[in-house]
């Protein structure tokens, strides 16, 4: 998973889930824009989940992310 927030919030957010996966910071946005989810009407990116192949290519986007 990957967020926009800086690392010490994300940091805050997965320990108050007890998450037991990474969550990624990306306070610059450069992912978040590369992949298409940044909207500048909207506050924050769209919740998009990409599926990704062993070889690095997209095989899917789920945009029905709830």
């Amino acid at each position: 998973m990957i967020s926009i927030d800086d690392p010490q919030t994300n940091k805050e957010f997965a320990e108050s889930l007890h998450a037991d996966f990474p969550l990624l910071s990306d306070p610059g946005k450069g992912v978040a824009s590369a992949y298409g989810v940044i909207n500048d009407e909207r506050p924050v990116p769209f919740r998009w989940t990409f599926i990704i192949g062993p070889d690095g290519k997209i095989l899917k986007i789920d945009k029905e992310v709830q």
